[in-house]
Protein backbone atom coordinates (compact mmCIF):
# COMPACT_ATOMS: atom_id res chain seq x y z
CA UNK A 1 0.00 0.00 0.00
CA UNK A 2 1.27 3.74 -0.73
CA UNK A 3 2.36 6.03 1.96
CA UNK A 4 -0.62 8.34 2.57
CA UNK A 5 -3.05 6.17 0.03
CA UNK A 6 -6.76 5.57 2.50
CA UNK A 7 -8.52 2.84 0.91
CA UNK A 8 -12.48 3.89 0.36
CA UNK A 9 -13.85 1.96 2.61
CA UNK A 10 -11.49 3.61 5.40
CA UNK A 11 -12.73 6.89 3.89
CA UNK A 12 -16.47 6.09 4.57
CA UNK A 13 -16.04 4.75 8.24
CA UNK A 14 -14.46 8.51 8.71
CA UNK A 15 -17.32 10.25 7.47
CA UNK A 16 -20.08 8.29 8.82
CA UNK A 17 -20.72 6.48 5.49
CA UNK A 18 -19.98 2.89 6.37
CA UNK A 19 -22.67 1.43 8.14
CA UNK A 20 -25.49 -0.02 5.76
CA UNK A 21 -28.07 2.23 7.55
CA UNK A 22 -26.49 5.52 6.58
CA UNK A 23 -26.01 4.55 2.79
CA UNK A 24 -29.77 3.48 2.69
CA UNK A 25 -30.63 7.59 3.09
CA UNK A 26 -33.99 6.51 0.79
CA UNK A 27 -35.87 4.88 3.38
CA UNK A 28 -35.15 7.90 6.44
CA UNK A 29 -37.21 11.23 6.20
CA UNK A 30 -34.00 12.89 4.95
CA UNK A 31 -34.21 11.02 1.46
CA UNK A 32 -37.25 12.28 0.41
CA UNK A 33 -36.10 16.15 1.27
CA UNK A 34 -32.94 16.01 -0.93
CA UNK A 35 -35.50 14.10 -3.99
CA UNK A 36 -37.31 16.98 -3.69
CA UNK A 37 -34.80 19.68 -3.65
CA UNK A 38 -33.06 17.92 -6.37
CA UNK A 39 -36.44 18.08 -8.59
CA UNK A 40 -36.80 21.98 -7.62
CA UNK A 41 -33.46 22.81 -8.51
CA UNK A 42 -33.89 20.90 -11.57
CA UNK A 43 -37.00 23.10 -12.57
CA UNK A 44 -35.52 26.17 -11.43
CA UNK A 45 -32.61 25.76 -13.54
CA UNK A 46 -34.70 24.32 -16.79
CA UNK A 47 -36.72 27.65 -16.55
CA UNK A 48 -33.45 29.75 -16.21
CA UNK A 49 -32.52 28.41 -19.25
CA UNK A 50 -35.35 28.73 -20.94
CA UNK A 51 -35.71 32.61 -19.82
CA UNK A 52 -31.86 32.97 -21.15
CA UNK A 53 -32.75 31.44 -24.32
CA UNK A 54 -35.46 33.98 -24.87
CA UNK A 55 -33.92 36.44 -23.86
CA UNK A 56 -30.99 35.51 -26.13
CA UNK A 57 -33.08 34.89 -28.88
CA UNK A 58 -34.57 38.11 -28.62
CA UNK A 59 -31.11 40.51 -28.75
CA UNK A 60 -30.43 38.46 -31.71
CA UNK A 61 -33.82 39.77 -33.61
CA UNK A 62 -33.34 43.06 -32.19
CA UNK A 63 -29.46 43.39 -33.51
CA UNK A 64 -30.50 41.89 -36.91
CA UNK A 65 -33.07 44.33 -36.99
CA UNK A 66 -31.24 47.11 -36.58
CA UNK A 67 -28.34 46.75 -38.86
CA UNK A 68 -31.12 45.59 -41.71
CA UNK A 69 -33.49 48.69 -40.59
CA UNK A 70 -30.05 51.25 -40.63
CA UNK A 71 -29.01 49.70 -44.18
CA UNK A 72 -32.63 50.25 -45.72
CA UNK A 73 -33.20 53.71 -44.71
CA UNK A 74 -29.62 54.87 -45.72
CA UNK A 75 -30.20 53.34 -48.86
CA UNK A 76 -33.90 54.70 -49.41
CA UNK A 77 -32.60 58.08 -48.74
CA UNK A 78 -30.22 58.37 -51.04
CA UNK A 79 -32.96 58.25 -53.59
CA UNK A 80 -32.74 61.35 -54.83
CA UNK A 81 -35.81 62.57 -57.18
CA UNK A 82 -34.13 63.59 -60.55
CA UNK A 83 -37.16 65.14 -62.03
CA UNK A 84 -37.31 67.65 -59.27
CA UNK A 85 -33.51 68.50 -59.55
CA UNK A 86 -33.93 68.77 -63.28
CA UNK A 87 -36.84 70.93 -63.19
CA UNK A 88 -36.29 73.07 -59.62
CA UNK A 89 -33.05 72.30 -58.26
CA UNK A 90 -34.50 70.77 -55.55
CA UNK A 91 -32.85 68.20 -53.87
CA UNK A 92 -35.47 65.76 -52.70
CA UNK A 93 -35.82 62.07 -51.70
CA UNK A 94 -38.18 60.26 -54.70
CA UNK A 95 -40.99 59.29 -52.61
CA UNK A 96 -42.40 57.02 -54.78
CA UNK A 97 -38.54 55.10 -55.39
CA UNK A 98 -38.02 55.16 -51.49
CA UNK A 99 -39.99 52.63 -50.42
CA UNK A 100 -39.53 50.33 -52.39
CA UNK A 101 -35.73 50.31 -52.58
CA UNK A 102 -36.41 50.13 -48.76
CA UNK A 103 -38.50 47.12 -48.68
CA UNK A 104 -35.83 45.34 -51.21
CA UNK A 105 -32.97 46.21 -48.84
CA UNK A 106 -34.93 45.84 -45.82
CA UNK A 107 -35.94 42.21 -46.99
CA UNK A 108 -32.28 41.21 -48.20
CA UNK A 109 -30.59 42.09 -45.14
CA UNK A 110 -33.22 40.61 -43.05
CA UNK A 111 -33.85 37.62 -44.11
CA UNK A 112 -30.21 37.01 -44.66
CA UNK A 113 -29.30 37.35 -41.09
CA UNK A 114 -32.56 35.73 -39.84
CA UNK A 115 -31.35 31.62 -40.63
CA UNK A 116 -34.80 30.95 -39.60
CA UNK A 117 -36.61 31.94 -42.87
CA UNK A 118 -39.05 34.84 -42.94
CA UNK A 119 -42.11 34.69 -45.63
CA UNK A 120 -43.80 38.33 -46.63
CA UNK A 121 -47.24 37.95 -45.90
CA UNK A 122 -48.34 41.79 -47.14
CA UNK A 123 -46.13 44.91 -48.38
CA UNK A 124 -44.13 45.46 -45.47
CA UNK A 125 -45.43 42.43 -42.75
CA UNK A 126 -43.09 39.28 -42.38
CA UNK A 127 -44.12 36.37 -40.18
CA UNK A 128 -41.07 34.08 -39.00
CA UNK A 129 -41.41 30.06 -40.65
CA UNK A 130 -40.47 28.64 -37.39
CA UNK A 131 -41.16 30.98 -34.05
CA UNK A 132 -44.31 32.56 -35.73
CA UNK A 133 -43.02 35.99 -35.10
CA UNK A 134 -44.61 39.08 -36.84
CA UNK A 135 -42.51 42.02 -38.15
CA UNK A 136 -44.62 45.00 -39.17
CA UNK A 137 -41.98 47.71 -40.44
CA UNK A 138 -43.66 51.00 -41.06
CA UNK A 139 -41.87 53.49 -43.22
CA UNK A 140 -42.10 57.33 -44.74
CA UNK A 141 -40.76 59.64 -46.53
CA UNK A 142 -40.68 63.31 -45.61
CA UNK A 143 -39.46 65.74 -48.22
CA UNK A 144 -40.86 68.68 -46.18
CA UNK A 145 -38.91 70.68 -43.05
CA UNK A 146 -40.50 69.12 -39.77
CA UNK A 147 -40.21 71.70 -37.42
CA UNK A 148 -42.28 69.75 -34.99
CA UNK A 149 -41.47 66.15 -35.71
CA UNK A 150 -43.52 63.32 -36.84
CA UNK A 151 -45.51 60.19 -35.57
CA UNK A 152 -44.89 57.25 -37.52
CA UNK A 153 -46.59 54.29 -36.76
CA UNK A 154 -50.58 53.12 -36.29
CA UNK A 155 -52.85 53.33 -33.05
CA UNK A 156 -51.57 50.48 -31.43
CA UNK A 157 -47.55 51.43 -32.42
CA UNK A 158 -46.35 54.66 -32.81
CA UNK A 159 -43.51 56.87 -32.10
CA UNK A 160 -42.22 60.39 -32.22
CA UNK A 161 -39.41 61.10 -34.36
CA UNK A 162 -37.67 64.73 -33.59
CA UNK A 163 -37.97 67.85 -35.95
CA UNK A 164 -35.87 67.84 -38.46
CA UNK A 165 -34.82 70.66 -41.57
CA UNK A 166 -33.74 68.03 -44.48
CA UNK A 167 -35.78 65.46 -46.36
CA UNK A 168 -35.64 62.30 -44.59
CA UNK A 169 -36.36 58.72 -44.48
CA UNK A 170 -38.00 57.06 -41.10
CA UNK A 171 -38.73 53.84 -40.73
CA UNK A 172 -40.34 52.09 -37.48
CA UNK A 173 -40.16 48.54 -36.52
CA UNK A 174 -42.21 46.19 -34.56
CA UNK A 175 -41.37 42.82 -33.79
CA UNK A 176 -43.94 40.90 -31.71
CA UNK A 177 -41.74 38.55 -30.44
CA UNK A 178 -43.70 34.95 -29.38
CA UNK A 179 -40.68 33.14 -27.35
CA UNK A 180 -39.93 29.69 -26.46
CA UNK A 181 -40.65 30.17 -22.23
CA UNK A 182 -42.02 31.23 -19.82
CA UNK A 183 -41.85 35.20 -21.12
CA UNK A 184 -44.43 34.49 -23.43
CA UNK A 185 -45.20 37.38 -26.38
CA UNK A 186 -43.46 40.33 -26.08
CA UNK A 187 -42.63 44.20 -28.67
CA UNK A 188 -39.54 44.68 -29.91
CA UNK A 189 -39.52 47.94 -31.19
CA UNK A 190 -36.63 49.76 -33.49
CA UNK A 191 -36.10 53.10 -35.17
CA UNK A 192 -34.00 54.38 -38.04
CA UNK A 193 -33.98 57.59 -39.45
CA UNK A 194 -31.88 58.69 -42.61
CA UNK A 195 -31.82 62.35 -43.61
CA UNK A 196 -30.46 63.10 -47.02
CA UNK A 197 -28.26 66.20 -46.79
CA UNK A 198 -27.55 67.50 -50.04
CA UNK A 199 -29.11 70.52 -50.30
Amino acid sequence: MKKGFIPLRDMLKVNGLGNKKSLLFLNNKKGGAVIFMVIIISLLLSSIMMVMLDITQAMRISRNLDIALDAATKAASSQIDMDRLANYGEVRIDEALAPSVFKDIFELNFLQREQTGYALTETLEFTSLSTGSRITVFVDVFNDPQPVGFSLGDAQHNIQVPPTGNPVVAAFAVVRYEGIGLLGASYIRRVAVSQLTGN
